[in-house]
């Protein structure tokens, strides 16, 4: 899966639910995994903060009192969050970071080199255009959402069975966003834990005597 697909569906979830996009985002990222410029989405703490706030979401979307979400406000924290998770999603890098050589050019090292030339574009352009897809799918899918709503509380009926799909379409989208392909992930945490096993094992260094 691409990077604007990937943008266009955290956006989508955000839209749905504004606190989902980036919660789910923060939860599937690891210090391993993330630019240092989104590491701080993996801290405990923004995790606990991310998940309180999208659950706090999903419990008051159920209140009748709750201000239509294509209000200024509702709009603005989509476009907003939606552009930030599409963004910080493109930004995330593979699951390991290779470390400098010591003793000139490994293997690992080259294998390290080859992840890296297949790594995702991270630049200020792609970053850019997710930031876009993910504010702008997240404003259509507030749109969507509300309507879908509407359509279902139409004659006066309850409107909860609607709002509890929405909340696991909205669920789905992100997952689906911000899931890693079962092969890279585990080709990423093989190559270091090669890296770690090389390293236990190579043979200590002989001195100028020929003792080791």
């Amino acid at each position: 899966m691409n990077g604007p697909v990937r943008a266009a569906l955290v956006g989508a979830a955000t839209g749905l639910r504004s606190q989902l996009g980036l919660a789910v985002v923060s939860a599937t990222t690891s210090p391993y995994q993330a630019a240092d410029s989104v590491a701080v989405l993996a801290r405990p703490r923004v995790r606990a903060v991310a998940a309180a706030l999208a659950a706090a979401e999903l419990v008051a979307d159920k209140w009748s009192g709750v201000p239509d979400r294509r209000t200024a406000l509702g709009l603005g924290a989509r476009t907003v969050n939606g552009a930030t998770a599409a963004a910080a999603l493109t930004a995330r890098s593979e699951p390991t970071r290779s470390r400098p050589a010591r003793h000139g050019p490994t293997p690992t090292d080259a294998t390290h080199a080859d992840a890296a030339s297949h790594e995702p574009d991270r630049s200020s352009a792609a970053l850019a255009r997710a930031a876009l897809v993910g504010a702008a799918t997240a404003v259509g899918a507030a749109y969507l959402g509300a309507s879908w709503r509407a359509a279902a509380a139409r004659n006066g009926r309850p409107d909860w069975p609607a709002a509890l799909a929405e909340d696991a379409a909205a669920l789905t989208l992100a997952w689906t966003a911000c899931a890693r392909p079962r092969a890279q992930t585990a080709d990423g945490y093989a190559s270091a834990a090669s890296a770690s096993g090389s390293r236990s094992l190579s043979p200590p260094a002989a001195d100028s005597s020929g003792r080791r």
